[in-house]
């Protein structure tokens, strides 16, 4: 195990990334740095589904612990157990307070506290103030006693692991079926005792005891399968939440172009995922449980009546093999299945997007003839599904009914031969029932099985997704940066295209530089600010900034950099604040007020009554072109970056907001690197050196007038009035 080094600079760098105000953030920032890594914890704080200005909770440093490729283990120690550890490790104390306890052979009993450093330890104290609970971690390749879960995860591992995760709560449930089988048993007993003595012998007092018996059993099971309902439910619950989040946070993570799906098939995966949690977690577990007490019942079977037992076992057998043989067709149309319902959902939530072009242009008798047409063949795919899933059902029931049928016909006979009783008859009866429900279980099952399997394979294509910045290896902080930008041999493809759409583009840019991108529609100039964005990732190529290649710097510091105004900006249902801030926890009042005045909000904020609080509606439909556009401007500046990157700043706004932005942009940019898609020449003054792409190659690059010459003399209205 890698021993920490000690450094009196380490204090002194943990606080410059974390928020001294968070004592469990601090204390993980100064383990890290014991190993040598220093991430930018508060960028990275910004992807974590927390709260505004919540404290840091032990569940955030798991998953923080996720993107850095480290080990985390949060377990239960007593305090005796302290002084063993070898490893350094965060005390959870009471009070939300926390600290880091040392190796003793490398610190001589230091603990480190935050805010105050490395201090000697008080044992009394910390007796008192001990929760209970220990956080370690370790870095990559090293073990914290538990299974490494690096980020990048082998076939299905993100959807295993959290479901076993529960193993405590299963074996819970096993033995809860344990004894719901057991007092199965109950039933059939009492009528046997009640027919074979009861009855011939009028015997009250057994009859006592057997119906007290009896309700004492029924009443245990009710209890039993309530509480495993409750903690199959449970689970599911807890397992559904975990999978939401994670998909969710796959879809944040990865470009548009490297998904290929549409808004309606990424709806369709949440639902297909909720399937599957509900077939693995819930009906699956019980189904595996039940099963070997099928053979338990054929044992009580037989020892009631011998020669009965053949009937349930061959009965079993029928279904057994029905199963199998319904899989060829049930495979084929799950496939057929889960395209329809794709397409459906794609259609769907396109559709409902566009209503107001489709009424616009008068296209509603097409729109609907297209959505019946995705409808029918969804409904017939699941119609035919479903249909061929009813035939073996029905069949399984009725092979079910026939087993007690020939139970029965056979029991006559064995009473006649005087091997078993009237009483012994009905037991056989209601055991031969009891121990077919495990078969019929598993045969529905089985039946899913495939679906809720191509279900979950479909979803591991989408989680083996490589996500940029999270390759396995440990990025410590690069920020702040300067904004020198380097493209070297640069290119990228989109999919189902033929060309590139950069081909080998290299381009310096020093920082504090102003440059506009120009060109013809699909020339480039978008996919390159994506590029140096962080959007996108270059296929081939390198891209850096400040000197770092882009692959070592987290997505998240990176972005803390940068401010974008992209060529469509999404606005959500909340207000104009809301959509300005977009959950950011450190923006002050003046960045804020600088943010508004520059982009021109102000003058549409004193016209609406409401201030920044007005709502904007689903996609900003409450708002104008401009004022849409002055929100996106305000967006990608109140961070106040060093980076600014702009495709079409002023679109949509009035040629006196356009000035007034323009004015107001010329001071905010002095010492700011500025990179700018645009066809507006009153938008050049902010410039001062274009970059021509034609087909994805930089086909001119110099002093913005003299590339002017070059072309021509041509206004940029006439050589680029289009973007991709």
């Amino acid at each position: 195990m890698a021993r920490p080094k000690k450094d009196q600079s380490q204090q002194t760098a943990v606080q410059s990334s974390t928020n001294p105000s968070d004592p469990l953030l601090e204390c993980f920032g100064y383990i890290l740095s014991l190993y040598g890594l220093q991430p930018d914890l508060q960028a990275m704080l910004s992807a974590l589904p927390r709260a505004q200005n919540s404290m840091i909770q032990p569940h955030d440093l798991e998953m923080l612990a996720k993107e850095l490729s480290i080990n985390i283990q949060i377990r239960r120690m007593g305090f005796s157990g302290l002084p063993s550890l070898n490893t350094p490790a965060i005390l959870l104390l009471r009070g939300q307070k926390a600290q880091v306890m040392l190796p003793s052979e490398t610190h001589k009993g230091e603990v480190f506290v935050p805010g105050q450093g490395l201090v000697k330890q008080n044992s009394e104290t910390l007796r008192d103030e001990y929760y209970g609970h220990i956080i370690t971690i370790a870095p990559p390749g090293a073990k914290t006693r538990h299974i490494e879960h690096m980020w990048q995860p082998k076939a299905i591992d993100w959807f295993w692991k959290p479901v076993l995760s529960y193993w405590p709560q299963y074996a819970e449930i096993i033995l809860c079926s344990f004894f719901i089988n057991l007092f199965a048993v109950a039933m059939p007993l009492f009528t046997m005792n009640v027919y074979d003595r009861v009855v011939p012998n009028f015997a009250t007092d057994t009859l006592y005891v057997l119906a007290i018996g009896i309700v004492i059993a029924f009443t245990f099971d009710f209890l039993f399968k309530t509480v495993r309902a409750y903690i199959l439910e449970k689970v599911a619950a807890q397992v559904s939440a975990r999978f939401d989040r994670d998909l969710m946070a796959k879809f944040m993570d990865l470009a548009y172009e490297d998904i290929g799906l549409s808004v309606g098939a990424k709806t369709n995966i949440f639902r297909e995922l909720h399937s599957i949690r509900d077939f693995y977690s819930t009906r699956l577990v019980p189904a595996i449980v039940d099963v070997p007490f099928f053979i338990f019942f054929l044992l009580i079977i037989d020892l009631i009546a011998p020669t009965v037992v053949w009937v349930p076992a061959l009965g079993a057998a029928v279904i057994v093999a029905l199963t199998i043989f319904v899989q060829v067709p049930i495979n084929r149309l799950t496939r057929k299945y889960f395209s329809d319902m794709q397409a459906k959902s794609g259609h769907m939530v396109e559709t409902l997007a566009g209503l107001e072009t489709t009424r616009l242009f008068g296209a509603q008798g097409n729109a609907l003839f297209r959505w019946q047409d995705k409808t029918s063949r969804a409904a017939q795919s699941a119609r035919q599904n479903q249909f061929l899933l009813s035939v073996a059902g029905n069949f399984s029931t009725t092979v079910m009914m026939l087993v007690n049928v020939f139970v029965v016909f056979t029991g006559v006979f064995a009473i006649h031969a005087g091997e078993l009783s009237i009483g012994g008859l009905i037991a056989v009866t209601i055991l031969s029932s009891r121990a077919m429900a495990p078969i019929m279980n598993i045969a529905g099952v089985v039946s899913k099985m495939k679906q809720s399997r191509d279900a979950l394979q479909m979803v591991d294509k989408l989680f083996q997704i490589p996500v940029p910045g999270q390759d396995g290896k440990p990025k410590g902080a690069k920020g702040p940066f300067t904004g020198n930008i380097q493209l070297k041999n640069v290119s990228y493809h989109y999919k189902d295209q033929s060309l590139p759409a950069l081909d080998t583009v290299s381009l310096s840019i020093k920082a504090g530089e102003k440059i506009g991108l120009i060109g013809q529609t699909g020339a480039g100039k978008s996919t390159l600010a994506k590029i140096i964005a962080g959007l996108l990732q270059p296929e081939t190529g390198n891209l850096l900034y400040d000197g770092f290649s882009h692959d070592t710097i987290h997505p998240d510091e990176l972005r803390r950099y940068i401010g974008v105004v992209p060529q469509q900006s999404f606005f959500f249902n909340s207000s104009i604040r809301d959509n300005i801030m977009l959950g950011a926890h450190d923006i002050s009042d003046e960045n804020f007020r600088q943010a508004t005045e520059l982009s021109g909000l102000n003058m549409y904020i004193e016209q609406t009554g409401q201030g920044f609080d007005s709502e904007v509606g689903e996609d900003g439909r409450f708002l104008s072109g401009g004022q849409k556009q002055a929100i996106a401007l305000a967006r990608a500046i109140v961070r106040n970056p060093q980076i600014l990157i702009f495709d079409e700043p002023t679109t949509g706004m009035d040629q006196a907001l356009e000035q007034w932005v323009r004015s107001k942009l010329t001071p905010y940019l002095e010492d700011k690197t500025f990179i700018m898609v645009t066809h507006r020449t009153g938008l050049l003054s902010l410039i001062n050196r274009l970059v021509l792409l034609n087909k994805g190659q930089i086909a001119a690059d110099g002093q913005r007038d003299k590339v002017l010459e070059q072309l021509g003399g041509a206004k940029p209205e006439s050589t680029t009035n289009a973007r991709i």
